[in-house]
């Protein structure tokens, strides 16, 4: 009895853990100067909602894992921050760029 209670619950565990990735994709997007349209390197982004990070390549390209609604914050130093709430479109279309605009001091 104590081995199928055992077992049980690994499946119901397994079963939820499934659930959970399905829910999470990787967004994929491209990162330009508002100003010049060119891409820019090394801009930080991190998914306030499950505490993840990473920087743009020298393309302006990321990758990073996200739900529906979750929020993107962009950082670079000499630009406005911004954040940016994940959509269904990111992951449907997945060409989404996203414009940082210079400070003016």
């Amino acid at each position: 009895m104590r081995i199928f209670f055992l077992g049980l619950c690994c499946f119901f565990s397994l079963l939820g853990r499934a659930q959970e990735d399905a829910e999470t994709n990787t967004v994929k997007a491209i990162v330009k100067n508002a100003q010049t349209d060119e891409p820019m390197e090394s801009v930080h982004v991190v998914n306030l909602n499950q505490v993840v990070g990473t920087i743009t390549n020298q393309q302006g390209e990321f990758s990073i894992t996200a739900a529906v609604n979750d929020t993107l914050y962009f950082t670079y130093l000499g630009f406005k921050s911004q954040k940016i709430r994940v959509t269904n479109d990111m992951f449907r279309y997945g060409n989404t760029e996203i414009a940082l605009t210079e400070l003016a001091y």
